[in-house]
């Protein structure tokens, strides 16, 4: 996997996993910036399992747990707000020795410091992302389209989004039974081939409020 542009935040999350003292991973920054992606890329690189945030009942017994896992929490804004004693948790927790290792995302993680206020640097590893020129995020699309690179405003994850959806559009795609349909029922007389099943639908389909024989000869008349 490829992360263009980010070659300081690459390899400081990829040292975070060979330091056997770091425990907690920050990264902030922008919206599709690779805050998510990167840390997961690297946790499976250096052989660390992923395990997703889903309450504090379980983030509390994660923490407390060995082995080579990574809990993640992406967004601690919504994580603080939705769970009620998520920050109590959390500094129960961080007051002992944490045994699992955490990722913490959040667009500007300093409005939080509060929580990580005492951990020790060697514990606590900090990461920013910023937004990558357009050159690079062209690199990543399959249409290199500096249209998109540059409506994408920095933000990668929305710039692979409009290049996906440009090279899935229906004349670059296959036809499926029911675009061959489509074509079968559409105004202009159709003068390609199409499949049996296309052919199917659109008879049934062309019967549903044409029942007569007339009807069944004029949908034959149209190849």
């Amino acid at each position: 996997m490829a992360f263009v542009g980010w070659d300081v935040p690459q390899k400081r999350i990829d040292a975070f996993f060979k330091d056997a003292d770091a425990r907690v991973l920050m990264v902030s920054g922008p919206v599709g910036t690779g805050k998510s992606a990167m840390p997961r890329h690297f946790a499976r690189e250096n052989g660390y399992k992923v395990v997703e945030f889903v309450g504090v009942a379980q983030m509390a017994a994660c923490l407390q747990r060995k082995g080579k896992s990574i809990l993640c929490i992406d967004d601690l804004p919504s994580a603080i707000h939705y769970y009620k004693d998520f920050e109590k948790a959390w500094r129960k927790a961080a007051k002992s020795k944490l045994r699992m290792r955490v990722l913490v995302c959040a667009t500007d993680l300093y409005k939080h410091g509060r929580l990580f206020q005492g951990m020790p640097a060697e514990i606590l590893w900090k990461v920013r992302t910023t937004a990558p020129f357009p050159s690079a995020i062209r690199k990543l699309l399959k249409s290199k389209s500096w249209t998109i690179a540059n409506a994408a405003d920095g933000d990668v994850r929305k710039a692979l989004q409009m290049d996906a959806m440009a090279s899935d559009a229906p004349e670059q795609r296959p036809k499926t039974v029911f675009d061959e349909a489509g074509i079968i029922l559409g105004d202009d007389r159709p003068t390609q081939r199409f499949s049996h099943a296309a052919v199917n639908w659109a008879f049934d389909n062309y019967l549903d409020d044409y029942e007569d024989v007339d009807d069944g000869v004029a949908f034959a008349e149209r190849f």
